[in-house]
């Protein structure tokens, strides 16, 4: 192995360079949708997985637990509505501040 790494660090390349005209096509990301080939997968299988897979139909029929939620992947937020927010140490402690009083005020 450390002559197979030697020589090619000696030639300058990388097995995804040496390798992706032959494979390229062929190579793909799959989440659990294998079907689909060379797709990246926007709905991951993890997110449809739980244990009822692994019952029987009478068995199913026959359970009175709690179903599991199901699980919906999580979305990207839009950052171009994003703000910075900066505060420091003074305008936290300000805040704290005024937290407590209003909490006073209320007693």
């Amino acid at each position: 192995m450390r002559r197979e790494i030697a020589r090619r660090e000696a030639k300058g390349s990388s097995f995804d360079v040496e390798n992706e005209a032959k494979f390229g096509k062929e190579v793909g990301l799959s989440f659990g949708n294998w079907d689909e080939k060379a797709v990246i997968s926007t709905d991951p299988a993890v997110f449809k997985y739980d244990f009822l897979m692994h019952l029987s139909k009478d068995e199913l029929k026959a359970f009175k637990g709690e179903r599991p939620a199901k699980l919906t992947p999580p979305k990207m937020f839009d950052l171009s509505k994003a703000e910075r927010v900066t505060i420091d140490k003074d305008e936290i402690k300000r805040q704290e501040m005024e937290k407590e009083a209003d909490r006073l005020r209320g007693v």
